[in-house]
């Protein structure tokens, strides 16, 4: 059997508007994938910037498309109804796997029951500095796991196109679309790698952090999270505003003690890393 044959199709879907400074890496990255089956799909929103001059460099070795869309959300479902492969990731324009062999790895360790998740670690940045996360469901709810971080998690494709991302959570309708799936059933197992250097300084997560902690809460609202859980969520919203109302003057340095507050990190766990302006080309 041919070793292409051997390994299940996987689509890596990148979705840009706008970002020639990074776009050209990024695709480079997934293109240097160890991986025998890889399918490689740039979804761009009609940049202006130069970007699809440089997507189009690559129109040998990728599929690609570029027209207005709706938002990234939009951008992420028309690279999945485009892609061919049976699992699909996806990647910002920016975004990095931690190796050249992570999705080998990943997929020579898995043995295929079914499941519509495979659940990796992310490497975050934020500055010179990171830290890694491996998501701890089920051993806590998915509405307190955070469930999974679509950099990080190969999602099987008709899985997918069974939960399209509803168009009003602009900032964490991922997050909806993990929920929906882990809450009707959905099964998922997990692989030891870390896969994705994923850079939290910008993007709209980022950069409207506090709308993105108001979507997660409707998100729980709308699926009957516990009331702990909700006012929780509630209190992280007002503790991000204030630090947003600051964030003019001291834009990462605020945002990291947030996400230190956030996430519980006041014991450590974060590191610097010296090569970031290689990695990140800042």
């Amino acid at each position: 059997m041919d070793k292409k044959e051997q390994y299940p199709k996987v689509s890596v879907i990148t979705v840009v508007y706008n970002r020639a400074e990074s776009i050209g890496r990024t695709i480079e990255d997934t293109l240097s994938q160890s991986y025998p089956n890889l399918e490689v799909v740039v979804v761009d929103g009609a940049s202006t910037d130069g970007t699809v001059e440089i997507i189009k460099s690559y129109s040998d070795r990728i599929v690609w498309l570029s027209e207005p869309d709706q938002g990234i959300y939009d951008a992420m479902m028309k690279g999945a109804r485009m892609a061919t492969g049976e699992w699909v990731i996806f990647r910002n324009a920016g975004d990095y796997f931690y190796s050249s062999k992570v999705i080998e790895n990943a997929f020579s360790q898995y043995e295929d029951h079914g499941e519509d998740l495979i659940i990796g670690g992310t490497r975050y940045f934020v500055n010179h500095y990171y830290i890694d996360r491996f998501k701890n469901y089920p051993e806590v709810s998915y509405f307190e796991a955070d469930a999974a971080h679509h950099t990080s998690t190969f999602i099987r494709r008709t899985t997918q196109l069974k939960y399209p991302y509803p168009a009003e959570y602009k900032y964490c309708a991922d997050n909806w679309f993990f929920i929906s799936v882990l809450s009707n059933g959905g099964t998922f197992c997990k692989t030891s790698e870390i896969v994705a250097l994923y850079d939290n300084r910008g993007g709209a997560t980022a950069d409207h952090y506090d709308r993105t902690l108001q979507d997660n809460l409707a998100i729980f609202k709308s699926f009957g999270a516990p009331a702990e859980i909700i006012v929780r969520q509630q209190d992280a919203i007002r503790h991000c505003q204030k630090v947003m109302r600051r964030k003019k003057f001291f834009p990462w340095r605020l945002f990291y003690q947030f996400t230190r507050w956030y996430y519980g990190y006041y014991q450590g766990g974060w590191h610097r890393y010296s090569r970031f302006e290689k990695l990140f080309g800042q």
